[in-house]
């Protein structure tokens, strides 16, 4: 097999963050995935979401905040705090792979109203899926005994794991796949700016952390702007984060029907060669509704045309109508 590169992506991880724009509002998120226990037992994730809103004079107010400490045994959902408060306890005892239907089923208007706890409690099914990287990268589970298993990644279920493909190459030739062991990734922090992001404790090693800025704002003819970064990162045994997923966003929504009208997809760091043949999909909401788009995207992007996280970073972007009022 030709020899490859241990990450994919067009365009590499970005640098910093971009100013905040007169005029508009910056949604930033976090979700710590933490090993209080030691790596590969208890999973605590640790969410923190902020909006804030930039007057045209430049002056800036924080309009909302949320933070949820979600924690997760052997698979299953077994403590939920959240901030504001919310009643959890039906959600308590779900496996968390299927934490969303939980949220449907118990919460339903967590899934609808682009609230900043909806979006931390809907990141509870993927970031701990990919939490599980890290006692792989740590050593604790044996990369062989991990990839035989059924909960690896099934053949076809997205872009990256497609059929022929090279991480499935990899696997039949008895080669290690490529689990997200990606470039170092700069800050995204701005000395000149504090509130560039809401605050964020140091990692330590083995921890990931899954990061979302979203910047709204409002152009002349009223038409919405959106510039959009999402990254998943490990924290190597030195303290060094490294990429694991990366996607940028720029979109455009009509103001007052608040249909997209174009939206651009940049794969910066991906774990697979395969896994930036996904980018296209993002063209179908084109000519959708902001409201509607976290429930097409669950619904219908599914396969090997799709990512598992350009979907969540696609879901997380159908958020937007809640902001839409604050500009």
């Amino acid at each position: 097999m030709a020899e490859i590169t241990r990450w994919a992506g067009t365009a590499g991880p970005v640098s910093g963050t971009p100013p905040r724009w007169p005029g508009s509002v910056r949604r930033t998120s976090s979700v710590d995935m933490l090993w209080p226990a030691g790596v590969g037992g208890l999973l605590r994730l640790e969410g923190r979401a902020r909006d804030l809103r930039t007057t045209t004079e430049g002056s800036a107010a924080v309009v909302g905040t949320a933070s949820t400490v979600v924690e997760v045994d052997k698979g299953t959902v077994t403590s939920i705090q959240t901030d504001p408060s919310a009643e959890s306890a039906p959600l308590v005892g779900h496996a968390a792979r299927s934490f969303r239907r939980a949220l449907d089923e118990h919460a339903p208007w967590l899934t609808t109203d682009g609230s900043l706890l909806g979006l931390l409690l809907d990141e509870v099914p993927v970031t701990s899926l990919i939490s599980m990287s890290a006692p792989r990268r740590a050593g604790v589970v044996d990369l062989d005994t991990s990839l035989r298993s059924p909960s690896r990644p099934k053949v076809d279920v997205c872009a990256g794991w497609i059929s022929g493909g090279v991480m499935i190459r990899r696997i039949a030739n008895g080669e290690r796949p490529l689990l997200g062991e990606g470039p170092a990734v700069p800050s995204l922090l701005r000395d000149d700016d504090p509130l560039a992001w809401h605050d964020q404790p140091t990692l330590s090693p083995h921890s990931m952390r899954r990061r979302r800025r979203l910047d709204l704002s409002r152009s002349a003819d009223g038409t919405l702007l959106v510039d959009s970064l999402f990254r998943d990162a490990y924290v190597e045994e030195d303290g060094t984060e490294t990429g694991v997923h990366e996607y940028g966003l720029t979109a455009t929504v009509d103001g007052g029907t608040l249909v997209v009208t174009s939206i651009e997809i940049t794969a910066r760091v991906l774990p697979g060669p395969d896994c930036p043949n996904a980018v296209a999909s993002a063209q179908r909401l084109v000519g959708r509704r902001l409201p509607e788009v976290r429930a097409l995207v669950r619904a219908e992007f599914e396969g090997t045309s799709t990512c598992t996280h350009l979907n969540d970073e696609l879901r997380a972007f159908g958020d937007l109508h809640a902001l839409a009022t604050l500009i």
